[in-house]
């Protein structure tokens, strides 16, 4: 303790002095030197603000009475948390499984016991507001140079402490202040310019910007292209021409790339311009070729921050070391530059995860949001360990898969958020201020039992169960409450945000939570207000903010407000709904959510598919109702339904859901219609959004109401988005506009024929059929509901697929193991024929390929188009013909007569069906409505369609886990015979040498558990540049797993695509090792063997022999004695392969 010196004015101040040294050393880990540096400097002379002084004396008596710590704060947390949990880790815990979170919502109470102990967030704050209030004015006072430089380092670490805790704008004071004491601080000068941009405050970084012009030059490689480049960022968000902005941009970051050498600075640029290229995506028809993915700038940003923090703390990232950065404390500048990066590396992460969240990416982002929550856990920060926690609660909240883990993670929520109990005091459950307030929600029923199902019975008496129960839900405070959260809440607005901003996950997006989340957001605006003062105040600078809420701030209530509007948007009042709407519009800043809240704004149209006859009544949605797919989608519609029959609907078809009132409403105000047959009022907002839409299509993968224009857009987005980030050439995986998607439809060879089926919002399923020489074909199929009868027996089946296959492992009875599989195998079939029977009905010969059309082909469709029928319908009909029997055929027409608004008598379809039999005696006589020769030239001449592989150059991977014998002992034999192919047998690949074998082989062979991802991990594949075809024969190998409306779900054939597989084989469901092996046995003896019947094998115009790799699964099924379990299970994605050399089994064998 620092002892008093005199009581001259010398004297006075140098005590002042000590003692702000000894509350930094103490609390703050100031280092000894640093600590020696400052007592031994030369006496001040001061002849002003001695009553200053005076108070600073005594506010340092008075807190030296009551202060009993006699350790540092951060000093015992650190390792306290390391140690927690390792010791968890050594008895089997691992910190990244996701699956359950008991032992998380343990440490997370003890995490929260370790910060009120040592109260490190009371003496940060005490310390800061020592500074700011009393002791910087009389700094900012001094005269001497050599003082004012002395006292800058004070203001510098309490910045670094700061930027750890995550108080940005008290970063933004003490940075300014340093700036004024000491104007030749590079690391200051910048770092302002880098919290103050993180904020959005544009205004502020301007008027900086121009201090920082009249400031001192400074020396140095790349100081002035990093002020160049955040005068470019701030220009990008406060000036029009933002085009001019994004070329300067662009040229810096190829100016750097040309650079060789690497230095911090250099970094540090390259971070900021990623981080600008990020921004710059989110411009008006912005060229992501030029500008870059958002998600690589994004990764290329963290990459870069990565490298800085490793160069200063070389374990920062080891989980197996604690962090102790108060060992980094040694040169108070570098120790910032420390913090400063670490703080940019998580709020660049955090982004990122939103960025991965919009985008589906759950699978990737899950990952990442667990490493920062570790980090948080590490560093002792609880603003950052919420922030974490709300992302991964947001992320289960989106998925079916991880759904069943929001019970477990609320427990987190409990340990972190609720009062933590004392054995003599449970009143400390009252309301909370200035917390949210979240009232407790007792759980329901369901909840209980869901709970009891996922975790068992609870042991013990009947007062533990209820105390678990208590620790399921939020608890409020009141305002005398002095626990830890509500002590950090008061000095941390960004928390006490986050924690209302929990408590609306916590309650399942709830409209009450919502509601006390929108409340919480307004009354902040005038403590932000009074932060936003308090940096202009310290720059010395008077502007006013457009607005006063942290970027951060405005970012989580507008991913509140869109998933508020998502689920409860159609239920919820109209006027609550749009008064919602005019707030979220307001502080917009991502281009995402300013989009999807202008679609969630717009008012659905009318429901063009009930009224078709073939149709299932409507299944009311929890979604809002976008626009009819088939009428947005033009190009891709056979004709769009006329608005005069849609009126014609009956009106028992409306039902009287809210919705429907509104749908009858606009059928209402369809009188006042225009000669083209929409509602001028529709009119606008259909070109409202068409709008948009051209504007940013180029971030549709983000876009959710995209999903309502173009079928193809909307299939796969969250892959796509993932190939983009990957691709080195900048491909973006999408077509820009329509007349691209056309180009690309009509480069198709002419015997590929493209039909895709989707499910929309409203559980449509439509089917679209793509071919270059017709007008692509859009047609409703059907409506099925969420409890579809045929869903649910699928279900059960695969269920009990998955228990025969484990009874394989035990029964010892042959017969009756087979007796089920063969019936389970009968159970398949049924559905099989089910689905064509209830769900395609009359549109399942459209899953046929289209075929070319003879002279006298086109000559029967033009009959057909003369009647009223499009081009491509009537094609679709004449080629059905000899498919169909005359009651189907007859029943097709009638469809596409409805399709197409044409006026039909039953005598007129009668002519048409005369048509028919016309057609029919013509053939008999020899003429033919097909091409027959069209199909066999095609596949010939067109490149790069079908893909010719070579299967000599071929790898193969049995049994990588080495507990398959029985797999190896049937196919490890016949493997080694080929002598050309290379393998391995009972071992893993490491990435390397798997990423060689996939970008040199022809064919890729996998045999064992699943699609092999455990062996060598989903990230070695998606790296890669596959050129090898991939044959994944293992259980569920190419089994999508339902995530949600909206996403891809998860599935490796997703992996594999974005490494640019040209094709990949696998099983949709599990499948027993001996029935699999039999499958490939059979595959390959098709594809490299003479013992199929030469009729089989096809040959080019040079007489070369080849043959189909789909023809081979279809071949490969005859040999499974399950034709529907086992064989129906192997599905091939991707392009037609060819299999140019077929003798490689019978020249191995003559050796």
């Amino acid at each position: 303790m620092v002892k008093g010196e005199g009581d001259g004015e010398e004297g006075k101040f140098r005590k002042a002095k000590q003692y702000l040294g000894y509350l930094l050393q103490k609390h703050l880990l100031l280092a000894g030197e640093i600590q020696t540096e400052f007592q031994d400097s030369s006496s001040v002379r001061i002849s002003r603000k001695e009553a200053v002084y005076d108070h600073i004396i005594e506010v340092k008596y008075q807190i030296e009475r009551v202060d009993t710590v006699d350790a540092s704060p951060f000093l015992d947390l650190y390792p306290l948390m390391f140690n927690a949990v390792k010791k968890e880790e050594d008895n089997g815990f691992h910190f990244f499984d996701t699956t359950h979170f008991e032992t998380h919502a343990a440490l997370s109470k003890l995490f929260i016991a370790a910060l009120a102990k040592h109260k490190a967030h009371f003496y940060l704050e005490r310390a800061y507001s020592f500074w700011s209030e009393q002791f910087a004015p009389a700094v900012l006072a001094l005269e001497s140079k050599e003082e004012r430089t002395t006292f800058a380092q004070f203001p510098k670490l309490l910045a670094a402490y700061l930027l750890v805790a995550g108080e940005y704008s008290k970063v933004v004071v003490c940075l300014a202040h340093a700036i004024r004491l000491n104007e030749f601080d590079p690391t200051c000068r910048i770092l302002i310019l880098r919290w103050l941009c993180h904020l959005g405050e544009w205004q502020l970084a301007k008027k900086q910007l121009d201090i920082e012009a009249k400031l001192p030059p400074i020396s140095g490689t790349h100081y002035d292209l990093i002020i160049d480049i955040y005068r470019n960022i701030v220009a990008l968000n406060t000036l029009s021409k933002k085009n001019e902005v994004v070329e300067k941009l662009v040229m810096q970051w190829n100016r750097l790339s040309e650079e060789g050498s690497k230095t911090f600075m250099q970094y540090q640029c390259q971070a900021l311009l990623k981080r600008a290229l990020f921004i710059a995506s989110r411009l008006p028809h912005a060229d992501i070729n030029i500008i870059g993915d958002p998600l690589k700038n994004s990764e290329m940003e963290i990459a870069r921050l990565t490298v800085l923090i490793k160069n200063r703390y070389q374990a920062f990232f080891n989980y197996g070391e604690g962090i102790e950065l108060q060992k980094k404390v040694v040169n108070p500048d570098d120790f910032l530059k420390l913090c400063s990066h670490i703080s940019e590396h998580f709020e660049a992460t955090i982004l990122q995860c939103y960025e991965l969240a919009e985008t589906g990416v759950l699978r990737e982002c899950e990952g990442i949001v667990m490493s920062l929550w570790r980090e948080s856990f590490r560093l002792g920060s609880l603003p950052r360990a919420l922030i974490a926690i709300n992302l991964l609660m947001m992320l289960v909240m989106m998925s079916n898969y991880m759904r069943k883990r929001e019970q477990s993670l609320r427990q987190v929520y409990a340990a972190l958020l609720n009062v933590p109990k004392r054995s003599d005091d449970s009143s400390n459950t009252a309301e909370r201020s200035p917390d949210p307030g979240t009232l407790a929600k007792e759980p329901s029923l369901a909840a209980l039992m869901l709970h009891a199902f996922c975790y068992g019975q609870e042991s013990g008496d009947g007062e533990k169960k209820e105390e678990k129960i208590e620790d399921d839900k939020l608890e409020s405070h009141n305002e005398k409450c002095t626990c830890v959260v509500c002590a950090t809440c008061e000095h941390d607005l960004q928390l006490q945000f986050d924690i209302s901003f929990a408590a609306f996950l916590f309650d399942s997006f709830s409209s009450h939570s919502f509601q006390t989340l929108a409340t919480k957001f307004r009354t902040l605006e005038t403590k932000f207000a009074r932060a936003h003062s308090c940096m202009c105040n310290a720059i010395g600078a008077c502007v006013d903010a457009e607005s006063c809420y942290p970027l951060s701030t405005r970012n989580t209530f507008l991913t509140a407000a869109v998933r508020w509007l998502h689920k409860n948007g159609t239920n919820e009042k109209p006027e609550i709904k749009n008064k919602v709407i005019r707030e979220s519009l307001k502080p917009c800043h991502h281009r995402w959510q300013w989009l999807t809240i202008r679609q969630l704004e717009r008012e659905p149209m009318i429901d063009r598919t009930s009224h078709l006859p073939w149709m299932l009544p409507s299944v009311s949605s929890d979604r809002i109702r976008l626009s009819s797919l088939a009428e947005d989608f033009d190009a891709l519609s056979l004709q769009t339904p006329r608005k005069a029959q849609l009126r014609k609907a009956p009106q028992s078809a409306v039902k009287t859901s809210t919705r429907m009132k509104r749908v009858e409403k606009v059928r209402v105000l369809s009188d006042s219609e225009t000669a083209n047959g929409m509602n001028p009022r529709y009119c606008q907002l259909y070109e409202t959004a068409n709008e948009d839409f051209e504007q940013y299509s180029h971030l549709f993968y983000r876009d959710n109401w995209m999903s309502a224009y173009f079928f193809s857009e909307a299939t796969c987005f969250a892959t796509r988005q993932l190939a983009r980030t990957v691709d080195e050439e900048g491909e973006s995986f999408r077509f820009e506009n329509l007349e691209q998607f056309k180009t690309a439809v009509q480069a198709l060879p002419s015997d590929i024929t493209v039909v895709q089926l989707f499910l929309d919002a409203s559980r449509v399923l439509w089917l679209i059929r793509l071919h270059c020489e017709r007008v692509p074909l859009i047609v409703p199929v059907v409506t099925l509901p969420a409890e579809n009868d045929l869903l649910k027996r699928m279900e059960v089946l695969l269920r009990e697929n998955d228990l025969s296959g484990n009874m394989g492992a035990t029964c010892k009875d042959a017969k009756k193991f087979w007796a089920l599989r063969r019936r389970l195998d009968k159970s398949m079939e049924e559905i099989t024929k089910d689905v064509e029977a209830e769900w395609l009905r009359d549109f399942a010969c459209l899953l046929l390929p289209c075929f070319r059309l003879s002279e006298y082909g086109l000559l029967a469709a033009s009959e057909i188009s003369q009647r009223g029928f499009s081009d491509g319908a009537a094609k679709v009909l004449v080629e059905m013909c000899s498919v169909l029997s005359a009651a189907q055929w007859r029943r097709l027409v009638e469809r596409f007569a409805v399709l197409e608004d044409v006026r039909q008598t039953s005598a007129s379809f009668n002519a048409i069906c005369r048509l028919r039999n016309e057609w029919e005696n013509a053939v008999s006589k020899g003429d033919s409505l097909i091409d027959e020769n069209a199909i066999a030239y095609t596949l010939l001449a067109v490149s790069p369609i079908p893909k010719f592989v070579d299967g000599r150059n071929s790898f193969y991977l049995l049994d990588p886990g080495g507990d398959l014998a029985e797999t190896q002992n049937r196919l490890a034999e016949r493997l080694r015979t080929i002598e050309c192919w290379k393998g391995l047998i009972g071992e893993s690949p490491d990435p390397k040498q798997l990423k060689t074998f996939l970008e040199s082989s022809d064919f890729f062979f996998y045999m064992g558990h699943g699609s092999g991802g455990r062996y060598f991990g989903k990230a070695s594949i998606r790296k890669t540049d596959c050129r090898a075809v991939s044959v994944l024969m293992g259980c569920s190998s190419a089994r999508t797993t339902y995530e949600g409306e909206g996403l891809d779900g998860r599935s490796a054939v997703f992996d594999y695509s974005v490494a640019r597989c040209p094709c990949v084989v696998g099983c949709l469901w599990m499948v027993t090792d001996g029935e699999i092996d039999r499958f490939f046995l059979a595959m390959i003896s098709y594809c490299f063997s003479d013992e199929i019947i030469e009729t089989q094998t096809k040959r080019d115009k040079n007489g070369g022999s080849y043959r189909l790799l789909i023809d081979a699964l279809a071949y490969a099924r005859t040999a499974c004695k399950l034709r529907y379990m086992t064989g129906g299970a192997v599905v091939a994605y991707g392009l037609p392969i060819v299999s140019a050399y077929s003798r490689l089994l019978k020249t191995n064998r003559s050796h």
